[in-house]
């Protein structure tokens, strides 16, 4: 299981949209060694928004994906200088816990899944992490990769 924390990074500059966040993600994630082809993973996130929102918080949205483009189950805490929309029942927000699951994942990944998610649900670890200062979140994000 990856852990990774990605703030404000100069690479995200041009974000504007929801599909420009997808196409940072799909970009971000191969470079990463996260998935195998990046031109499926903007699709594959839309599809799950579709099916209903991933917002967690007014100012934290949860993208993801389970598939067999995923090669690395990780969780990618991203930082937006810039607010984007696109959020059903949010205004725009710059914070976004990105899960890529492969369609087999490990059981260990699966067991720190679900305990991340339990701690998500906790409205002060949503809030620290939808308005924290990067120290904040970098220690939530920390005890997760211990």
């Amino acid at each position: 299981m990856k852990w990774l924390i990605v703030w404000e990074p100069e690479s995200a500059a041009h974000i504007r949209s929801k599909a420009d966040l997808f196409a940072w993600i799909a970009a971000y994630s191969q470079k990463q060694g996260l998935v195998a082809d990046a031109h499926e993973v903007p699709e594959l996130l839309q599809e799950r928004e579709n099916i209903g929102s991933t917002l967690v918080s007014d100012q934290l949205a949860n993208p993801h994906l389970q598939s067999d483009t995923v090669l690395h189950s990780a969780v990618i805490m991203i930082k937006l200088t810039q607010s984007i929309g696109g959020w059903e029942g949010a205004e725009a927000i710059e914070r976004f816990i990105v899960t890529l699951l492969p369609t087999q994942p490990a059981l260990a990944d699966v067991a720190a899944l679900r305990q991340w998610y339990r701690k998500l649900a906790d409205s002060r670890v949503s809030s620290a992490l939808g308005s924290g200062q990067r120290e904040d979140v970098r220690q939530i994000i920390d005890m997760e990769r211990e």
